[in-house]
């Protein structure tokens, strides 16, 4: 199939309404299952390349007892390559070349899928990256050893070889990535976006090594074309998986599966707004406006233009309620309190700007998508995800290699959509909002020196778009300051402290998810006095995991969330047995998902799903409970 697009930007853009323009066709050509499509638009050099295939899920209709059968598409974003002039088209090559070469066979719909699916390629690229690192550390080590100038200032400054060189990589990604977009070199008097798509490979020269140019030999091979190698959810995976990779017999962490963060974060959404608009909003309708909301913009976007064959709207107690839901997701507060790379932050960050930018068309008064008051009222992508890196989403880790890729995580998911050049706006600190430190453990405060608090919260407010060097080093210290007023000079994390706004203007966090750390109790000998004297779960055997449920729930205001994928050893184990009883008297249950021998990370620990709500339950409690066979060998259920 070759569909033209009125617009360029539509070949970035609005893939999901594309897709599902396909899929219509399909279903009035002889109930096609799959098509291959060409978008293109007059006058543009590059243009994408598709698979929309139809997937079909059996499912149980209590009401009429029996099975039926759901239509579910192909993700718009996971099958599809933007290839043409200006992209160096590696990876399409790469996964279709041998089909195309086997000129005896057609290819299956099975091969066009896997060539489609570049989950292969982002174990090539991780190891392209692994050793790029790997050879850089090395590097670093050897000049630290021969030469002691570099040696005492290493020493001097904390430097870490290893963490040294995530961050450098992690930072050098980011400006390849700035540089597809035309933002890097631009000339003084031109305007953002003619910037040399090529800057980075004049900026390095030959300088004492065997390589000819350091872009060319050594970066180069790493990048692919734009929908791999700067798509922030590829890299976090790659950023994550060498987070535990300190030197060449480290195999890596084991990143959550996409599937599974995003039914995570979608089931975390639904019964947060859930609970904000009970009596207003039925519950099964929010679960359409989370799981299919982008076909009610598509609906809309069909009825503006005229045309009548697009049927699909909103439930209607989501139109009369689009105002109070569109409060609720702006000023929801989000913590993951073992961040990583940031997988479940960003993730619950996309999908509360696809919800927001459907509900646009629906509040009241309306709202354009763009009104000409400018960008700082503007309900653009760009805008929602700043809104909601400043007002909504806080975390952290005791890695400090952890912290730097989730904030850069963060960052390349703010600018991904970002093609206004007019007002481009300097990337906000976000030392703040991601902190390194243990979040088991807290410290003495001043809880009732409320004004130090208040003034502490100003100046964050202040720092978060501060961008003059000066002034961002002079607000940090008047943080730091103020911080250790507070703590009488205790710089352990806490936290009422760092994150004191939530607690004073929202009660808790709303939602608090994540993948706690498995670290086994024989390796956290030196935590356990202070994690006796802290949690009422606390036994000598308890793996590090367990805490991280009693502190979550700690976290949350009442009526809250919590969202965990970890061991599901608390279940049978000894160990867990005041964990299950905190649970059952303090806790509603909404759902388990035991992973029961499924394999979900590269490791063999055995996993669940665990969402709860701060509240106890009521005396009569359906809890949905699903255990997932250990030769099953999908998790499309969860999408």
């Amino acid at each position: 199939m070759i569909v033209r697009l009125k617009h360029a930007t539509a070949l970035s853009r609005a893939r999901t309404m594309q897709r599902n323009f396909v899929a219509r066709h399909l279903h009035g050509r002889d109930e096609k299952d799959a098509a291959i499509v060409a978008y293109y638009s007059d006058g543009q050099a590059d243009w994408r390349f598709s698979l929309v295939k139809m997937e079909y899920q059996i499912y149980y209709h209590q009401e009429t007892d029996r099975l039926g059968v759901k239509k579910h598409l192909t993700p718009a974003r996971r099958y599809s390559f933007l290839v043409g002039q200006n992209e160096p088209n590696h990876t399409a090559q790469q996964q279709l070349i041998p089909i195309l070469q086997d000129i005896r066979h057609n290819p299956t719909l099975a091969q066009l899928e896997t060539a489609f699916n570049i989950e292969s390629v982002t174990k090539e690229f991780f190891q392209k990256y692994k050793d790029l690192f790997l050879d850089l550390k090395d590097e670093l080590d050897r000049l630290a050893s021969h030469d002691k100038s570099v040696r005492v200032e290493f020493e001097r400054t904390g430097i870490d070889a290893a963490n040294f060189v995530k961050k450098l990589l992690g930072q050098i990604v980011f400006l390849y990535f700035l540089q597809k977009k035309g933002w890097l070199g631009v000339a003084l008097g031109q305007s953002w976006g003619n910037g040399s798509k090529d800057f980075l490979r004049g900026m390095f020269e030959k300088r004492y090594v065997s390589y000819d140019n350091f872009f060319n030999d050594m970066l180069e091979p790493l990048f692919l074309e734009k929908e791999v190698a700067v798509d922030p959810e590829m890299l976090g995976k790659v950023f994550e998986n060498l987070l535990e990779v300190t030197d060449r017999k480290s195999k890596g962490a084991f990143y959550t599966p996409r599937e599974i963060v995003h039914y995570m974060c979608q089931e975390s959404l639904i019964n947060y707004l859930a609970t904000k608009l009970k009596g207003d909003v039925y519950h099964k309708d929010i679960e359409v406006l989370i799981h299919q909301g982008e076909l009610g913009m598509e609906h809309d976007a069909a009825k503006a233009s005229g045309t009548k064959s697009y049927q699909y709207q909103l439930p209607q107690t989501i139109r009369d309620n689009a105002t109070a839901i569109d409060h609720a997701l702006r000023n929801i507060k989000i913590c993951d309190p073992a961040i990583g790379s940031g997988a479940f932050p960003v993730g619950l960050m996309h999908e509360i700007v696809k919800v927001r930018t459907v509900l646009t068309t629906h509040l009241t008064p309306p709202l354009a998508p763009s009104p000409p008051a400018g960008r700082g009222g503007s309900r653009t992508p760009y805008n929602f995800k700043r809104h909601a890196i400043q007002q909504s989403i806080y975390g952290v880790d005791i890695d400090t290699a952890a912290v730097d890729i989730a904030k850069l995580r963060l960052w390349l998911s703010l600018v991904v959509d970002e093609d206004s050049y007019d007002d481009i706006k300097p990337l906000p600190n976000l030392d703040y909002k991601i902190v390194c430190g243990n979040s088991l453990l807290d410290v003495e405060k001043d809880l009732f020196n409320r004004h130090l608090f208040e003034k502490i919260e100003r100046l964050k407010l202040i720092y978060f778009d501060a961008t003059d060097h000066t002034e961002k080093l002079d607000l940090k210290k008047q943080i730091d300051s103020l911080i250790a007023q507070l703590t009488d000079d205790n710089n352990q994390f806490d936290f009422e402290l760092y994150f004191s706004e939530v607690f004073h203007e929202n009660g808790g966090f709303d939602v608090v998810i994540g993948n706690p750390p498995y670290v086994r109790q024989e390796l956290i000998r030196k935590m356990k006095p202070a994690l006796k004297k802290r949690y009422m779960i606390y036994t000598g055997t308890s793996d590090l995991y367990t805490y991280f449920y009693e502190q979550g729930y700690n976290l949350l205001r009442q009526q809250a969330t919590l969202s965990f994928i970890t061991s599901n050893k608390w279940m049978r184990a000894k160990y867990g047995k005041k964990l299950r009883t905190m649970l059952k008297d303090k806790t509603t249950i909404i759902g388990i998902i035991d992973f029961a021998g499924h394999q979900v990370f590269e490791a063999t620990v055995d996993t669940n799903v665990l969402l709860f709500k701060k509240n106890p339950s009521a005396k009569s409690h359906t809890i949905q409970t699903t255990i997932i066979q250990p030769d099953y060998e999908s998790t499309m259920l969860l999408a």
